[in-house]
C-alpha cells in the first residue's frame, strides 16, 4: 500500500509538472504584461515642429514591447496615442486623405525601406512620392501603402513591356511612384536583380521609357499600321499583272508607297519567325501573332530584329527598301491566319504615333526633376 501511495503521488507531481511547463509561455506573457512590458512611447505627446495655424511636419516615433505586431504603425497611433484635441483634426485629415493640404509632409515607414512623402511646393505640388520594396507582390504591397488600383494599374501597363510582373520581381526589390492627385503617374520605377525600368508621363500626356522611345497606347487588341504617316496603296490585294514578268498572278499582299529607308513597325505583338533575305521577297521579316495570325513585311533595306527575338506593336522591325523583285522603294505586307492569305486592308489597323518624345533636351529636364523630388524622399 505503501509503495501504491507513492507511486500515485509520484504520478500527480510529474502530470503538474508537465502542466506548468506547457502553459508557462501564457503566464510569461500575463506577468510579463501586467508588471513591465507595456507599449511605451519615446515621445508620448506628438511632438508638432510649428505652430497651430501652420502644420509643416508631423513626426512619430514608436518602441514596441513583447511580441507586438508591428503593421498599420500609423492606424494604430491614431487608436492609441493621447494626442492633444486642437492637433486631432491635423492628424485625422492627414490619414483620410492628404492630398487635401499640399503643407503636409507625412511620413510613413511600414518597415525600414518605405518612405512616403506629399511634395510641398515647386511644379510637383501635392504630388505623392512612394518608395518602398516588394515583399508578397507588387499590386499586394502598393495597395497596403494606399495607391489608388488605378495609379497600380497604369504602372503596370506602361513598364509591363519590359519586365514581367508575375515572373520577375522578388522579395526586396524596390519601386517607386509619383502620382499627383487627379491619379495621373507622374514617374514609376521598378528596379530588380536583372532589371532598372522607367516610365515618364511627359507634357504631351503621353508615357515614355527612360530612353526617350515612347510606350504605345490604343486598344490593346486592334492592329497598328506598319508606316508612321498614313497608308498609301500603290499595289492592293488580288489578281493583277506582275510589273516585272508581265504575267497575270495573285498578289497576295499590299504594296505601300513609302520612301526609301522609312521605318517600318510590327503590326502586333509576336515572336519573329523570320529575319533574312527570302527569294523575291528580298529582306524579309515573318511576325507569328496570337491567335493563328501571321504577318510578313518584305523588300526592306535592312532589318533590326532576329529570327526567335520577341517584338511589341509599334517596334521598328526594319526600313523600307527596293531588295528582291522589284522596280522601286515600297514595303510589301502580308497577313494570314491559320494560314490562309488575308488581305491586310480588310482588318482595322490603328495610326501608328511618332515612337520617339517630341523634345529629347525638355524630357531631360524633367526626369532631372523628377529625381530631385524622389531623392528628396528620404
Amino acid at each position: 500500500m505503501g509503495s501504491l501511495r507513492i507511486s500515485r503521488k509520484v504520478r500527480v507531481v510529474c502530470g503538474c509538472a508537465i502542466l506548468l511547463v506547457g502553459y508557462s509561455p501564457l503566464l510569461f506573457d500575463f506577468f510579463n504584461n501586467n508588471f513591465g512590458g507595456e507599449l511605451t512611447y519615446i515621445d508620448s505627446d506628438v511632438n508638432f515642429l510649428k505652430n497651430d495655424a501652420n502644420i509643416d511636419n508631423l513626426s512619430f516615433d514608436l518602441t514596441y514591447h513583447n511580441s507586438l505586431a508591428d503593421s498599420n504603425m500609423l492606424g494604430y497611433l491614431i487608436q492609441n496615442a493621447q494626442l492633444n484635441d486642437k492637433y486631432s483634426p491635423h492628424l485625422e485629415r492627414c490619414t483620410k486623405d492628404v492630398s487635401r493640404s499640399s503643407r503636409i509632409q507625412l511620413n510613413v515607414c511600414e518597415h525600414a525601406d518605405t518612405q512616403v512623402k506629399i511634395v510641398a511646393a515647386g511644379p510637383f505640388s501635392g504630388a505623392r512620392v512612394i518608395k518602398s520594396s516588394i515583399q508578397s507582390s507588387f499590386y499586394v504591397d502598393a495597395r497596403k501603402l494606399g495607391i489608388p488600383a488605378k495609379v497600380i494599374d497604369r504602372v503596370i501597363n506602361n513598364l509591363s513591356a519590359k519586365i514581367d510582373f508575375r515572373r520577375s520581381l522578388k522579395k526586396g526589390d524596390l519601386f517607386e511612384i509619383v502620382y499627383n492627385q487627379k491619379n495621373d503617374v507622374l514617374y514609376s520605377r521598378i528596379t530588380a536583380k536583372h532589371c532598372n525600368v522607367a516610365a515618364y508621363r511627359f507634357s504631351d500626356s503621353n508615357y515614355y521609357f527612360e530612353n526617350g522611345m515612347k510606350i504605345q497606347s490604343g486598344r490593346k487588341n486592334a492592329f497598328g499600321q506598319p508606316l508612321e504617316r498614313g497608308l498609301r496603296v500603290a499595289s492592293p490585294f488580288g489578281y493583277r499583272v506582275h510589273p516585272i514578268s508581265g504575267r497575270w498572278g495573285r498578289h497576295t499582299g499590299v504594296d505601300f508607297v513609302a520612301n526609301y529607308g522609312t521605318p517600318v513597325f510590327a503590326i502586333f505583338d509576336g515572336v519573329v519567325t523570320r529575319a533574312s533575305r527570302y527569294y523575291g521577297y528580298g529582306h524579309c521579316v515573318d511576325i507569328k501573332h496570337q491567335s493563328g495570325y501571321m504577318s510578313r513585311y518584305a523588300h526592306l533595306s535592312g532589318y533590326s530584329v532576329h529570327t526567335g527575338m520577341r517584338v511589341k506593336k509599334g517596334q521598328i522591325i526594319g526600313r523600307v527598301g527596293s531588295s528582291g523583285s522589284t522596280t522601286g522603294s515600297h514595303l510589301h505586307l502580308e497577313l494570314a491566319r491559320n494560314h490562309k492569305i488575308l488581305n491586310p486592308m480588310t482588318v482595322k489597323m490603328m495610326p501608328t504615333e511618332s515612337s520617339v518624345v517630341p523634345n529629347l533636351k525638355k524630357f531631360n529636364t524633367y526626369k532631372k526633376q523628377i529625381a530631385r523630388v524622389v531623392c528628396s524622399c528620404v
